[in-house]
């Protein structure tokens, strides 16, 4: 697995900690459950796309943002979605853009973002493009931009 992820809970009451270490990666299954549920047309609340764009913030590789690349073009920023959650998507897109070669789109995506208070991981999006292009002066634009609180 690309990252491991732990969870500990503590019971207050007690001096008990249970650690959960997860075994492997459930991102590739998780993705598979919002592909099947896109297929069949059943509308994602807000709060699910959230989490969508979290995990595949997380864990998602190239390959699975390109994946998503018609959902999130073709369904999700056309459905009429709040502002703030139209920002998690539009941040999704620029990593899709950026995974999939797309400069003209990634950089239409971005730079209205930056227009408009940007979330912080548009910035960092923004960031990574240049520190891959080796540009590592742009790359530092990202923490110079005006960049909101993480919204994802």
């Amino acid at each position: 697995s690309r990252r491991q992820r732990q969870m500990c809970i503590r019971d207050s009451n007690s001096d008990i900690e249970i650690l959960h270490m997860q075994a492997y990666d459930h991102s590739k299954r998780d993705f598979s459950t919002y592909f099947k549920a896109f297929e069949k047309g059943i509308h994602i609340e807000d709060y699910v796309v959230t989490m969508l764009c979290k995990e595949l913030l997380i864990s998602g590789e190239d390959s699975d943002f390109i994946a998503f690349r018609n959902i999130f073009e073709n369904v999700l920023s056309k459905e009429g979605r709040s502002n703030d959650l139209m920002k998690e998507i539009n941040c999704i897109l620029a990593k899709i853009y950026m995974a999939d070669g797309d400069t003209d789109a990634f950089f239409k995506t971005t730079l209205k973002a930056v227009a408009d208070n940007p979330p912080a991981e548009m910035c960092l999006i923004l960031g990574t493009f240049y520190m891959n292009q080796t540009d590592y002066e742009e790359a530092a634009l990202g923490n110079r931009l005006p960049c909101g609180i993480p919204s994802v």
